[in-house]
C-alpha cells in the first residue's frame, strides 16, 4: 500500500500478527517507523513500513515462517 507523496521505494506492508512476531524475532534492530495493528471482528493484521523489512535476517525469517505453515498456524 502506498499514499501520494510517499518516498519512492517505500510502501506499507500488512501482515498477520504471527508473521509480525517472526519479523520481530528476525529483526536485527528496533523498528525505525511506527507500526500499528488493525483488528476487525473476523481478523487482525499489523501494518509496517517496508523500510523496516530491510534489516531482518531473511534466512531465519523464512525458516520460521515455513515452520508456522507446517504446524498449521495461519500466517
Amino acid at each position: 500500500m502506498r499514499y501520494n507523496g510517499m518516498p519512492k521505494q517505500t510502501w506499507f506492508v500488512a501482515v498477520t500478527p504471527q508473521v509480525f512476531k517472526q519479523i520481530c524475532l528476525s529483526k536485527l534492530g528496533s523498528f525505525s517507523h511506527t507500526y500499528f495493528t488493525i483488528k476487525t471482528p473476523e481478523d487482525s493484521f499489523v501494518v509496517i513500513n517496508s523500510n523496516d523489512l530491510i534489516e531482518i535476517e531473511y534466512s531465519e525469517f523464512i525458516i520460521n515462517i515455513k515452520r508456522l505453515r507446517r504446524n498449521g498456524i495461519k500466517n
